[in-house]
């Protein structure tokens, strides 16, 4: 069984981003991080999808972050002020409008 992982998002992760998100609005850059929370991650494709730290990485002053891309596995090192946090309020709505549904 399992699957996931124990990841606390995995409903989300990979998903795009909605586009009619603002940066500063719907989420903000930079911040305080923690293994779990759930951020935005600008992928190589251009798209912002949803990610979930899993760690800190590098040495004690660089802001590196391992974040988990998919619940498949797929992980990325990321520096912390490129990830976004997601606005608690719209991240709701979000979730309430009915992710595409699981097949």
């Amino acid at each position: 069984g399992g699957g996931g992982g124990g990841l606390k998002n995995s409903a989300l992760l990979g998903q795009a981003v909605p586009a009619g998100w603002v940066a500063d609005r719907d989420f903000t850059m930079g911040g305080e991080l923690a293994p779990g929370d759930l951020v935005t991650v600008r992928r190589s494709d251009g798209t912002l999808r949803f990610a979930e730290v899993l760690a800190k990485t590098g040495i004690f002053f660089q802001d590196k972050w391992q974040v988990a891309v998919d619940n498949k596995g797929g992980a990325r090192e990321e520096e912390g002020a490129s990830l976004g946090r997601p606005n608690p309020a719209a991240l709701a709505a979000f979730v309430a409008s009915g992710p595409p549904a699981a097949a």
